[in-house]
């Protein structure tokens, strides 16, 4: 079975949320085969991997569970998705559209040292071109589908996936921020820019018009060796904006799991 890094399955010592110690009971949290995440929208995607989740969970005795089996009315989601990742030996996430909420799961995932299988309807087009550009997904690999039985299929055959080698480097004493610059220097990123300056702190820069395509791989170095990543979210309507914030989010979840 594969297993994440030691005490995944203890409440952390520091959550965004709580602003502290992580205030979440994990006592009632069971063992699953797989965990599978997606957007609500759009719904026929979603239809397909709920179809699937429960052809599975059928085949399974109920240890494959989606996002929506959680108990979380009345509670903050994050939280109740964050508990089930640490307690399960896969995670699935349907990422045909960058949805900002799935990619900031999928780094977090990434980060806690689970396998991940990204899923997509390679035929729906919505965000395919993005997909593309954003450079961190297609190099992880994915598993293609456009229907609930092939994608139930697909899913049981990497059941057994292995995490990503762990990234265990020093922090960077020379520059231990990492900051993700957008491709557009709107104003809020210029008095980023500013006061990352005339911090004491001295930074490193990942520069999208340099360098289009980040890795995964680069990614989790960067993260890795970093103290905090710095990082500013583009307008959706902006020139460049889908996949700026999709590379945020990623890299945001892999470093909040550290």
């Amino acid at each position: 079975m594969p297993q994440g890094p030691i005490g995944i399955e203890e409440p952390p010592s520091y959550c965004q949320y709580a602003e502290g110690p992580c205030d979440q009971d994990f006592s009632s949290q069971h063992a699953l085969k797989g965990l599978v995440l997606y957007p609500s929208d759009p719904t026929a995607i979603a239809g397909t991997v709920e179809a699937a989740t429960s052809k599975l969970a059928i085949g399974l005795q109920g240890e494959v569970m989606t996002w929506r089996d959680l108990s979380v009315t009345g509670q903050v989601i994050f939280c109740e998705i964050c508990k089930a990742m640490r307690f399960a030996d896969l995670v699935v996430a349907d990422v045909t559209t960058l949805n900002l909420n799935l990619l900031f799961e999928v780094g977090y995932a990434i980060g806690l040292g689970k396998p991940v299988i990204p899923i997509r309807d390679s035929t729906y087009l919505q965000d395919n071109e993005h997909f593309k550009q954003l450079g961190m997904l297609d190099t992880l690999g994915y598993l293609d589908f456009q229907n609930s039985n092939q994608l139930a299929q697909t899913i049981t055959q990497r059941l057994s996936a292995e995490p990503l080698p762990p990234h265990a480097l020093d922090i960077s004493k020379e520059a231990p921020l990492y900051v993700l610059k957008g491709p557009i220097d709107t104003e809020g990123a210029i008095r980023m820019m500013s006061v990352l300056k005339k911090s004491p702190l001295r930074f490193r820069t990942y520069d999208s018009i340099e360098t289009p395509r980040l890795t995964l791989a680069e990614a989790r170095r960067q993260v890795s060796s970093s103290l905090g990543v710095v990082a500013n979210l583009l307008d959706p309507n902006r020139r460049g904006a889908v996949v700026h914030n999709a590379r945020v989010a990623l890299v945001a979840g892999l470093a909040l799991a550290g």
